[in-house]
């Protein structure tokens, strides 16, 4: 994860935004999958810029890689 190229890691960030998405405006949503759509939203909003732009920090990638699989999860 750590040497992925900044626009394959904004490509997927905005990949797990639009599931996470997808997953809120639902009409199949419930309360749980909605507060687990929203936390992955603001998950990407806040670690999405740092993973691109700082791609050594473990903190932002581990919380992009979080974000991605609440926001995939929540799908199912």
């Amino acid at each position: 994860m750590l040497g992925m190229p900044k626009g394959l890691t904004a490509a997927t960030g905005m990949d797990a935004l639009t599931h996470a998405i997808e997953a809120y405006v639902s009409t199949a949503s419930t309360p749980v999958t909605d507060a687990c759509a929203l936390h992955a939203m603001k998950l990407v909003a806040s670690y999405l810029r740092t993973a691109v732009h700082h791609g050594d920090n473990i903190e932002a990638r581990d919380m992009m890689r979080y974000a991605a699989k609440t926001s995939v999860c929540v799908q199912l």
